[in-house]
């Protein structure tokens, strides 16, 4: 124990001496092992003459303060054996004291705190002594006593006012009771409660019974700390405050932020302190998720890579810019707030901005600015940007931008458009060129067969036929390259286009051609606004892709089908034939691209990059589920409007 409290001794030393406030530690047969220099100063003694030191014969005044009021006498050592056998804290009223100094003494109210430092198996180690001089507000409070005492008195001798004052009593206890805000009056002499409305009743879940002739802190509302400061705020104002923020609980510990505000009144002869209670428990949560908001808003702003700007609605001045902003523009928040699109960017440009802008605001919708040159200190650059208006009660309030920077994307779009329009002038050229010696080479095998077929033997009508077939089947594929490349150049004419009869058109111009057992089950197809030409052509493919891969099946069935989800119409063509596998998912849609060899099905490998162009001219897109020997079922959408 002894080492302990020489560590203890030490640990308090360092604590104490920074401490600004009057402190005592002690250990429980009442010696002083610590004390910090508030309290050096306070006692006019030094620190040396006392550590060690038996505490009430160092300090005798602690057990002869001279109170008043005698009921409320305090004896130091009777608390400090209190404190020690129930392991709780005691915080004294104020008690007057004569302290000692050179050659005199002063008088000082003071309140003790006596806390227990507890050790092992809950045993107290120390107690420390926390010492709050509160002469002053002993003071004010003693002349305000007195003066109400005075004006008591004065009051007293008007008694001609009796019946008018019994009236007034009589309505302010109406309006009291009546009134729909918690409202409770406090004895200005012992700050004990008087009276209480029921707003405040069931505020703090109190009967009337419970609260009357308590102080706020006997009834466990208040805090010590924040009770005190209420009441002294009261006594010190002369009892008018208002305003004056405060945390109540209820017998649940639920907290309410309570807003204060008091005046001093007269009630049966009697001055007390009237307080109003307005609940603002809602507003301060709604702030402080307000700031929480807005500082979380305010990271992601900083945080986020695209550029972020606000504009007032009304000057469309900046008013907040992000770093990605600054960085993309070369300018600084101190540079760019207050000040609008003409510090930014040329007259003309700057004009058209604001234009659109106001246009933007008036409109009341979601703008996307697609493609915005500007000149930058790197040169040219091009933004995308959707602009936003914020509004209240249908007042504009803000208007914000989101910049993307598209510069290198504008330039590989510029390059693949570019590249293109080269291949697909290349892919025309080729096929162009190749029907030339094609057709020799047809005309030529067609020649042998008829002018030569009797003295060839069996080996050279058979290469001769496999020339014949393999032309033919460059002619078809030379027929589908030529397709392909004309679709980059077509022009899109959409218009309403009634997709069952598209699809019963396309299985007319299958069956002129093909012979096949398949079943194609479609009906009530959703309607699309498309170019009708090429939506029969994707059907064609479609469905004689389907044909070719069912083939081979004892029945094979094709379903057509198709729902809207939003603003798209999704289309189903299922079959129920070969399928593929999904590793290879991504050759599907490639030109010459092919998952199964010749032998097991023909076809030249373009079928379905025709159709995943003329879907993605459209605006739509094309994918693929399928299973080895399961089916295949293939999907496009495309926008209702």
């Amino acid at each position: 124990m002894k080492n302990n409290l020489e560590s203890i001794s030490l640990n308090f030393d360092s604590l104490l001496d920074i401490n600004p406030s009057l402190y005592i530690v002690i250990t429980t047969n009442l010696y002083i092992i610590g004390v910090s220099e508030a309290f050096i100063n306070f006692t006019f003694t030094k620190k040396n003459k006392i550590m060690g030191k038996e505490l009430l014969e160092t300090f005798p005044f602690f057990e002869n303060n001279i109170s008043a009021n005698i009921e409320n006498n305090f004896n130091l050592s009777e608390s400090i054996k209190c404190v020690i056998e129930n392991r709780k804290p005691i915080k004294t009223e104020a008690q007057k004291y004569k302290i000692p100094i050179p050659a005199n003494y002063i008088e000082k109210y003071l309140e003790l705190n006596i806390i227990p430092v507890l050790f092992e198996k809950n045993e107290v180690l120390c107690l420390i002594i926390k010492i709050e001089d509160v002469t002053e507000f002993e003071k004010m409070k003693k002349n305000l006593d007195e003066q109400m005492k005075r004006r008591n008195e004065l009051e007293m001798s008007e008694k001609l006012h009796i019946n008018e004052l019994n009236k007034s009593e009589l309505r302010f206890t109406k309006l009291f009771n009546l009134s729909p805000i918690p409202i409770f009056l406090i004895n200005i002499s012992d700050l004990r409660i008087v009276q209480a409305n029921k707003y405040f009743s069931n505020l703090v879940h109190l009967n009337s019974n419970q609260i009357i002739g308590k102080t706020g802190f006997e009834l466990g509302i208040f805090d010590m700390m924040n009770y005190e400061k209420l009441t002294k705020s009261i006594i010190k104002s002369g009892g008018k405050i208002s305003e004056f923020e405060i945390n109540i609980f209820n017998d649940v510990k639920e907290i309410r932020k309570m807003q204060i505000s008091s005046e001093m009144i007269e009630i049966d002869n009697c001055f007390c302190f009237l307080i109003a209670m307005n609940d603002i428990t809602q507003q301060k949560q709604l702030e402080n998720n307000l700031l929480e908001f807005n500082h979380f808003l305010d990271t992601v702003l900083e945080n986020i890579p695209n550029s972020v700007f606000v504009k007032d609605a009304n000057t469309l001045n900046y008013i907040k810019i992000n770093k990605a902003f600054e960085t993309l523009f070369n300018s600084s928040q101190n540079e760019l707030i207050g000040k609008t699109d003409y510090h930014l960017f040329s007259k003309e440009i700057a004009d058209e901005q604001q234009k659109l802008e106001k246009e933007i605001i008036e409109n009341k919708k979601l703008s996307i600015v697609d493609e915005e040159p500007f000149v930058s200190q790197n040169g040219l650059k091009w933004i995308r940007t959707k602009k936003i208006p914020v509004y209240d009660n249908n007042k504009p309030l803000y208007l914000i931008g989101i910049s993307e920077d598209i510069t290198e994307r504008k330039k590989q779009q510029d390059s693949i458009l570019q590249l293109n329009k080269e291949l697909e002038a290349f892919s025309y050229s080729v096929s162009h060129d190749l029907r030339a010696p094609l057709r020799a080479v047809t005309g030529y095998a067609k020649i042998l067969d008829e002018d030569y077929s009797t003295i060839l033997d069996n080996e050279g009508k058979r290469i001769l036929h496999t020339i014949s077939e393999n032309a033919e089947k460059m002619g078809h594929l030379i027929d589908n390259l030529l397709t392909f490349s004309r679709l980059g150049r077509k022009e899109i004419l959409k218009k309403e286009t009634d997709m069952n009869e598209i699809v019963n058109k396309a299985i007319s111009e299958i069956n002129k051609s093909t012979t096949h057992n398949s079943t194609i089950v479609y009906n009530n197809l959703h309607p699309i606004y498309a170019d009708t030409e090429l939506m029969v052509q994707v059907m064609i493919n479609f469905i004689e892709n389907a044909i070719k891969y069912s083939s081979k099946v004892l029945e094979p069935l094709i379903e057509i089908k198709s729902e809207i989800t939003g603003n798209e119409v999704i289309y189903c063509i299922k079959d129920n034939g070969a399928g593929f596998d999904m590793r290879y998912y991504d050759k599907l849609f490639g030109v010459f691209q092919r998952l199964h060899t010749m032998d097991e099905f023909e076809g030249t490998g373009v079928g379905l990059a025709i159709i995943q162009r003329i879907i993605n001219k459209h605006g739509g897109k094309v994918w693929a589920e399928g299973k080895v020997e399961k089916g295949a079922t293939f999907y496009f959408s495309l926008q209702t409007k």
